[in-house]
């Protein structure tokens, strides 16, 4: 069985901007598991363990509706956390402009895979970038208002497609393998 998840992969400098911004997190927040560099993506839906003819299915059902979709770009937002700033278990970056695009996107994935058995999210997609993970909850307000520089705002990071990412879990940690490239309309 295969852990596969649909997602976006962000470009190399955003992702090296994201973790700077998780490294003088880290400082002030104790006990968080943090997203590796090379890990850091926009989670679009998580499918779980699936067989490798679930992926061919799955692949080709993206393929036939993300055909339609045009390309989009968008900005990273402001930091955050689920379920709120006092007790939070996801730090993450949310999204400003491409919000709807990004809502727009989940629900393609959403009704392409509906019909193979992969049941719909029954939260309303919140597009965001996770940083790390804490458990417990932690309070996180202060800490997030000690990050003095975003260098990741306010640039337009193009979006021209999604991938299908396969999930390996380590004992060093997770490790992600893009399975397949699914192009948006140009």
């Amino acid at each position: 069985m295969l852990r596969i998840f649909i997602g976006l992969d962000l470009p190399g400098r955003l992702k090296g901007e994201l973790f700077e911004v998780s490294n003088q997190l880290k400082a002030t927040i104790e006990g968080a598991r943090w997203v590796a560099r090379d890990n850091i993506h926009l989670t679009l839906k998580f499918l779980g363990s699936i067989t490798e003819e679930q992926l061919a299915e799955t692949e080709t059902a993206l393929l036939s509706k993300a055909a339609a979709f045009n390309q989009f770009s968008f900005e990273c937002g402001a930091l955050g956390a689920f379920p709120n700033q006092k007790r939070a278990r996801v730090l993450w970056v949310g999204v400003d402009r491409g919000e709807r695009e990004f809502v727009e996107l989940s629900m393609l994935v959403e009704d392409a895979l509906e019909p193979l058995g992969f049941a719909r999210d029954d939260k309303p997609f919140k597009p965001h970038i996770t940083l790390a993970r804490l458990n417990p909850p932690k309070p996180v307000e202060q800490a997030l208002r000690t990050v003095t520089e975003t260098p990741y705002q306010g640039r337009n990071i193009p979006v021209r497609g999604i991938t299908i990412y396969q999930s390996h879990l380590k004992p060093t940690g997770v490790e992600y393998t893009s399975r397949a490239f699914i192009p948006l309309q140009e």
